[in-house]
């Protein structure tokens, strides 16, 4: 089966609760064994598939669970087509785009068009693309859109991945505004400016928010001495914490860093300007 229609079955299995061999050849077209040979190929780049070999086998998708819905990540559909097919992973931003429009006619189940270019404004596959990236390469994402109550709001968020459900496309971030991850569906209003300061990844993935991603996280709390220079700094990164200003340092008391390695890496941006006081363990490791 072409590598287009394979992924289509992932749509469907996420849509569906589960599919039938017999209804997948209907749907796509196909004869029994190319159906079961496009389920082994799935199953062998990383997907979960249960197969109930019954007169008429029947398949079901099994994923982790966000807000009681399965989903699948665009990293995962990129995944797939890398294994099914023998083309480069795709790099640049046009050539992401173009993949990501081959996702969203993949998902939609439309034929491939002729003006290929007069269709592009009609689909999301430039944001979902230009997230995707920002959230490979770590970049911060300027994120203007209409939010539930219908207002505009504006904010910088950290994309931590971008994933189909529900027959919608969502970016899971990080909200500066909000200092906590958030979802964001990806629509038409939203617009969205990369920009060129890179981020710090936090120590979280959706796969362990089973019910609701902005739940499921430990407290890492660690207080600590910056140098008086920084002081510029406090409005802007330092805003929702505790903090204590004496005549010679800044302390800031108690701010939630999550891990012990995510704790390393964000407090080292501050080199020489920064002492643990607290705990034991990171101090240490700040003081060799």
């Amino acid at each position: 089966m072409p590598a287009d229609d394979i992924i289509s079955i992932i749509f469907l299995l996420v849509k569906e609760k589960q599919a039938t061999n017999h209804y997948l050849c209907d749907y796509f077209d196909a004869t029994p064994t190319q159906i079961e040979q496009a389920i082994n190929q799935i199953q062998e780049s990383g997907f979960q598939i249960t197969v109930d070999r019954q007169s008429d086998p029947t398949y079901q998708l099994i994923t982790p669970q966000v807000m009681y819905k399965k989903f699948v990540t665009f990293d995962q559909i990129l995944n797939l087509y890398l294994s099914l097919t023998d083309e480069p992973n795709p790099k640049g931003k046009n050539q992401l785009r173009d993949f990501a429009l081959r996702v969203e006619l993949a998902e939609l189940r439309a034929p491939y068009m002729s003006e290929f270019e007069d269709i592009k404004g009609a689909f999301l596959h430039r944001m979902i693309a230009d997230l995707f990236m920002a959230q490979r390469d770590r970049k911060v994402v300027n994120l203007d859109y209409v939010d539930v109550k219908y207002d505009r709001t504006n904010r910088d968020i950290e994309p931590m991945e971008v994933f189909y459900q529900d027959h919608q496309w969502y970016v899971w971030a990080y909200c500066r505004l909000r200092e906590d991850f958030r979802i964001f569906k990806i629509s038409q209003t939203m617009e969205i400016h990369p920009k060129s300061e890179k981020f710090i990844r936090r120590p979280f993935t959706i796969f362990e928010g089973v019910n609701d991603p902005r739940s499921f996280r430990d407290l890492y709390f660690v207080t600590f001495e910056l140098d008086k220079s920084l002081k510029s700094q406090l409005n802007t990164t330092f805003k929702m914490d505790k903090r204590l200003i004496t005549k010679d340092k800044i302390v800031i008391l108690e701010k939630d860093l999550y891990s012990f390695e995510y704790a390393q890496a964000w407090l080292k941006q501050f080199g020489d300007k920064v002492k643990v006081v607290d705990p034991p363990q990171l101090k240490e490791a700040f003081e060799q």
